[in-house]
């Protein structure tokens, strides 16, 4: 896939979503439950594309002109229900302290203290209920990493009421009309399985892994194949996640280049998996004490 074709993903993907949503509508209303049902894959894929695009907002790589890119992180944001100043406030303490106790985009999995059984329900909970579990972990996170400064509590809270002012109203309408079936169709089941794919990649490149290095904190995948390729510039190149971390600077296109540099320079880095499927073996055994990071190994827990 082109340099090209990849910088217009991310504009395109709302653009594809909302005709999916028009389709599987349609498709109801026309007594093709089927098919409205079969539009959910893609509608849950492209809800993942968005949540990658909401991503590169929080770290400013959408647009060289920043009221762009805020424009778009905030409006992909209402859409998910996460305002973009509360995930980027989590995320930054993400890459600044990776899978350290600090780290409240891992949580409760960074924590020796939490029992056992409460990380085996939390992660249940967020591989099958990403949504609302997530929209709750960074509202925590919001509060738990550390002193908001009065610009940045301002900005979450403005947002929180830019959410408010979109959806209810549109809830309202929902309701008037009795929209319900559409609204679930169209946007709920949908945006429950775009969240779910996005907490299975996370759980892939973090969980079990314990240490807090870029390179060895994380499961970095390189595609060997063509479909693998394309599938990483679908995804924004996000499987190279390693480097990401390692360099959050980045643009999502300089990934991939970066990547064998930045692995030759640690020794103790992981090694690369050629696919998600590949990674996904190595860490589906670790959910059975779902754990991350280094401070694990100084634990008796």
């Amino acid at each position: 896939m082109s340099r090209g074709a990849i910088h217009h993903a991310p504009a395109l993907t709302p653009v594809l979503y909302a005709a999916g949503m028009i389709a599987a509508i349609h498709a109801w209303h026309g007594g093709h439950a089927a098919l409205a049902v079969a539009w959910w894959l893609p509608l849950m894929y492209l809800g993942h594309m968005m949540l990658l695009t909401f991503h590169e907002a929080a770290h400013y790589h959408l647009s060289a002109r920043r009221w762009v890119n805020e424009v778009r992180g905030i409006t992909l944001g209402v859409f998910a229900l996460v305002p973009l100043g509360v995930y980027r406030h989590v995320h930054q303490f993400h890459h600044a302290r990776l899978a350290s106790e600090q780290d409240d985009e891992l949580w409760p999995y960074n924590r020796p203290s939490v029992p056992r059984w409460l990380r085996v329900a939390a992660a249940a909970a967020e591989l099958t209920l990403s949504w609302p579990f997530t929209q709750l972990q960074f509202l925590r996170g919001t509060f738990a990493s550390g002193r908001l400064t009065k610009a940045v509590g301002t900005r979450i809270a403005l947002e929180y009421a830019l959410m408010a002012v979109a959806w209810v109203p549109a809830i309202a309408i929902i309701a008037k009309y009795g929209w319900w079936e559409e609204f679930a169709i169209a946007y709920a089941v949908p945006m429950l399985g775009a969240f779910n794919i996005h907490a299975w990649r996370k759980f892939i490149e973090h969980m079990g892994i314990q240490s807090n290095s870029p390179t060895a904190a994380v499961r970095c995948i390189v595609p060997e194949g063509p479909l693998g390729k394309v599938q990483s510039a679908l995804l924004l190149h996000v499987n190279y996640h390693s480097t990401h971390h390692k360099n959050g600077n980045l643009h999502f296109h300089e990934l991939a280049a970066a990547t064998p540099r930045v692995h030759a320079a640690d020794p103790n880095a992981l090694p690369v998996f050629p696919s998600y499927r590949a990674a996904l073996l190595h860490m589906l055994p670790t959910l059975a004490d779902p754990r991350v990071g280094g401070q694990w190994q100084d634990s008796r827990r």
